[in-house]
């Protein structure tokens, strides 16, 4: 029996996402997803809820989605890497990780011996005190040429973190199907997760890129609460918001000063967006101080994954989890009982984190949703 998994946000679940989840399962018996939940990457909301989006994973190849832990969820590559893998490799299930990648395993794994170097820290170092972003700054010290685009550099750091772990979990590169990370040129059946958000956003009919079409009335819609973030920004001092996770090198003295004259989030992000600080990066900051992820919430595997969904395989898997790790399945609020302190806080603080999510949505949820979810097999 082999397991497989793969990291995702699946934000919206589309095409490439289900193409992915074939080629897992044509090579191995199970399929795992560590997905991220009603937040992601980008410093946003999700496009709809992390329930919805794991349900569809399921009906389209996954035998069981669990929740990347919320505070490595809003991270930038390295941590969230760092997250991802820490969880997966506590599992003791899983024999090998799959990620789509412009490049072929050979050649990251060229680069990633490269970043190794001397050289490469040296002209990473460089570019960084240039006031260049970590992406520039990689690409700079590495050669514009080594690698095609952003799923690399995320695909380097899964390698690097696998290698630091000394995990037995194989990394396995899919070459993506259709255009490039970010893309806003469809090919074929295939577009982009960013693309798919802006036609959303549009009220344009995303059926021919997605498996299935999300639901109007489950759409969020983060603009709703834009007065209640800048509200709790301006509330906060230079020393809470150095406290935030990704705010380093005094930061904290920008953000203050732009969010005491910022009319606006927009206003907001282009007073403190410069070369160094990219939109995401700020976007990551802002969502991370509106919840109150802060840097200590991300020096931790937690000892337990929230599951999302799973089918009957997935129910089997579960059960192998218990058997076999020291992580903890939280399937009903009543499996919190065995956590520890510190996990429990956890688990109520992204069920907090999720009922702010409830607000953004049409019809505004009521709280504890998240401990009160009826969990079926799929």
């Amino acid at each position: 029996m082999t397991v497989c998994a793969a990291v995702c946000e699946f934000n919206p679940f589309h095409n490439g996402h289900k193409y992915l989840l074939e080629k897992m399962k044509a090579d191995n018996d199970f399929a795992v997803c560590i997905m991220s939940g009603n937040f992601v990457q980008r410093g946003e909301f999700a496009v709809c809820d992390k329930y919805i989006r794991a349900r569809e994973a399921v009906r389209n190849g996954a035998d069981l989605v669990i929740e990347l832990p919320l505070p490595y969820a809003v991270s930038p590559a390295q941590t969230f890497a760092a997250g991802s893998v820490g969880v997966l490799n506590r599992l003791n299930i899983i024999d090998s990780l799959y990620f789509g990648a412009e490049s072929s395993l050979s050649e990251l794994y060229s680069v990633h011996a490269l970043t190794g170097s001397y050289d490469f820290r040296t002209k990473l170092d460089a570019a960084m005190k240039r006031g260049a972003s970590y992406p520039d700054a990689f690409f700079e010290a590495a050669g514009k040429d080594c690698l095609c685009g952003g799923n690399d550099i995320l695909a380097l750091e899964y390698i690097s973190r696998l290698e630091e772990l000394k995990s037995p979990i194989k990394p396995v590169a899919v070459k993506r199907k259709g255009n490039w990370h970010g893309s806003d040129t469809p090919v074929g059946d295939y577009a982009s997760a960013s693309y798919l958000r802006k036609l959303i956003s549009q009220g344009e009919n995303t059926e021919k890129y997605m498996p299935f079409c999300i639901d109007k009335a489950d759409l969020s819609d983060f603009t709703k609460l834009e007065i209640t973030v800048l509200s709790k920004l301006r509330q906060m001092s230079e020393n809470e918001f150095a406290q935030i996770a990704d705010v380093t090198e005094g930061l904290e003295y920008r953000l203050k000063k732009a969010i005491s004259e910022a009319k606006s989030l927009d206003d907001f992000f282009e007073k403190v967006r410069t070369r160094r600080y990219t939109l995401s990066k700020i976007r990551r900051i802002i969502l991370c101080s509106f919840l109150g992820v802060t840097k200590d919430m991300q020096g931790r595997i937690p000892s337990f994954v929230n599951v999302l969904a799973c089918n009957e395989n997935g129910a089997k898997l579960i059960s192998d989890i218990r058997k076999k790790s020291d992580i903890i399945p939280v399937i009903r609020f009543s499996d919190t009982e065995k956590l520890s302190q510190k996990d429990k806080m956890l688990y109520e603080f992204t069920s907090v984190c999720d009922d702010i999510f409830g607000l953004s949505l049409p019809e505004i949820r009521p709280t504890g949703y998240d401990k009160t979810h009826r969990f079926n097999i799929i």
